[in-house]
């Protein structure tokens, strides 16, 4: 028994001879236990069990007592509250590598051999040990008014917290060790569990200074901005990357925090959301004011289609989708069940949230769409107007024919670098513009012979299947609008002579009748 208390010296896990020498030990020690001859000898002592768990919780104490002992050493030399931290966070290692041991290699050699539940003892004795020094470390540093710690959390000071946060995380990887405890002694109360009550505060501070700090780099993106390649053949540039990866840090951030308590967190999540979504607005915006700086909407000057204009519009696109996965990654649903069951009511819905973020920034992206389709109108006016005072003799396919090209070779530079999203936005921003050109020939025009609005007709069914590309483009759907219904029936009417015109009322006042 005295080598028990010993155990992690003697049979250390790390070696597998130990391991095996301690099992043999275990089954001696059993064997000798239901020999006739030590129940004579030892008729009043107690069951194996009951004689090896006061040993197993005796050495596991003694042994917390000598790391103890070894880490506040360390602490003396300089007794500063960044020392004490650092000396909590080392014990609480040192606490969860012996955990892992007494569960993976310990553990099952007692359960098996002595029926002793080696691991809940052992979790049981450092619990309560470990919440008293993490107790007594938070009074000494986190609750002085004049706490150096506090301070610099509360004056957002530097690379603050870092001791803190791998406080945190050594101390959640200790209390996960208790959903391997047996289903009754799992239940029973544990202090060290509501570990992350004490870094409320810093949390807090933490996602402040995330905030700040992102907004900082998101206006330095945008000033620094260069183009980058990427697998797919799209280009965006640096600023929306690296945004995006701002973005991924904060939302990482807090899964590694893993808080406990879901509808404590929930506040905490409804600030993560507002900057994250904050900071795609702000982004938007500055890239939109960055193009009005570079005369996008000046009225002069020639327009042309170019890659860095591409690049613009698929900047706030990739950053419109960082936003998608949020209801995942902070488990939306997950936390409102939580609050469902708790019955506490919210004024704020996260998906709302989102929601609007994203119509702000597909706004801001249709705005810049229309512009290219406002800047290509007067040359797609003069192709419509070349279109309709064509010799009635040229064909649809002829007449059209400058006004695909012109398409065409715009269409191509969009295609070639925006994303399919973008692309179809200004397909239908050109379409729309189209079909206004065609209507405002027939209202504006002095009436034709019924040959000038055939040739309409067919060219516009020829810009239907330009638009569409074999479903490459826009939906038919999409394309078949009510302008465009309203427009095809006004032209489907003008090119019909007068006998078919009349032939078609009174087909529609018989429909009418019956």
């Amino acid at each position: 028994l005295s080598l028990i208390r010993k155990q992690r010296e003697v049979f250390p896990s790390s070696s597998k001879t130990a391991l095996s020498r301690l099992e043999s030990m275990l089954q001696c020690l059993g064997q000798i236990h239901v020999m006739k001859i030590y129940k004579h000898v030892c008729p009043f002592n107690n069951e194996l069990p009951l004689l090896v768990k006061p040993i197993v919780k005796k050495g596991t104490i003694e042994w917390y007592e000598r790391v103890l002992h070894l880490t506040q050493k360390k602490v003396k030399a300089q007794n500063s509250e960044d020392d004490m931290i650092h000396s909590l966070i080392e014990m609480t290692n040192t606490l969860n590598i012996d955990l892992a041991a007494a569960d993976t290699c310990y553990n099952p050699l007692y359960e098996r051999i002595l029926n002793v539940t080696y691991f809940d003892i052992t979790f049981r004795q450092l619990e309560k040990v470990l919440d008293v020094e993490f107790h007594k470390t938070v009074q000494q540093t986190l609750r002085k008014p004049d706490s150096t710690i506090r301070t610099e959390i509360q004056e957002s000071k530097g690379n603050i917290g870092t001791g803190l946060f791998e406080l945190y995380l050594a101390l959640q990887e200790f209390s996960s060790f208790r959903e391997r405890l047996v289903m009754g002694e799992r239940k029973q109360k544990l202090h060290i569990v509501q570990y992350y009550q004490w870094f409320r505060f810093a949390v807090q501070k933490w996602l402040d200074i995330a905030k700040t700090k992102a907004k900082q780099r998101i206006h330095r993106a945008v000033q620094l901005d260069k183009v980058v390649d990427v697998k797919s053949g799209v280009k965006y540039s640096t600023s929306s990357v690296d945004v995006v990866c701002c973005f991924a840090q904060i939302t990482e951030f807090w899964k590694q925090l893993k808080w406990p308590d879901l509808v404590d967190a929930f506040p905490l999540v409804q600030q993560i959301i507002k900057d994250i979504c904050d900071g795609a607005v702000l982004y938007a915006d500055l890239i939109h004011q960055k193009l009005i700086a570079e005369g996008y909407y000046d009225e002069e000057g020639q327009f042309d289609i170019s890659e860095p204009l591409c690049i613009t519009i698929n900047n706030v696109e990739h950053v419109r989708k960082a936003l998608k996965p949020l209801p995942d990654t902070l488990q939306f649903d997950r936390l409102q069940s939580e609050l469902d069951k708790s019955n506490v009511r919210i004024q704020t819905n996260l998906y709302t949230m989102i929601k609007e973020s994203d119509s702000n920034m597909s706004k801001k992206i249709k705005t810049v769409v229309d512009r290219v389709a406002d800047k290509m109108r007067p040359d797609i006016k003069k192709d419509v107007f070349h279109l309709n005072w064509a010799p009635e003799t040229v064909p649809a396919e002829d007449a059209v024919g400058d006004l695909m090209t012109y398409l065409d070779n715009n269409l191509l530079t969009l295609n070639s670098n925006l994303l399919k999203s973008n692309f179809d936005r200004i397909l239908q921003s050109i379409w729309e513009e189209l079909l206004e050109e065609f209507k405002e020939v027939i209202e504006t025009e002095e009436p034709r012979q019924t040959l000038f609005y055939k040739r309409m007709y067919e060219a516009l069914g020829l810009l239907v299947d330009f638009f569409n590309a074999n479903e490459k483009g826009l939906t038919m759907a999409e394309l078949q609008s009510k302008e465009f219904k309203d427009l095809k029936n006004r032209l489907s009417l003008y090119k019909m002579d007068t006998f078919a015109l009349m032939e078609k009322f009174y087909e529609e006042k018989l429909e009418q009748q019956v």
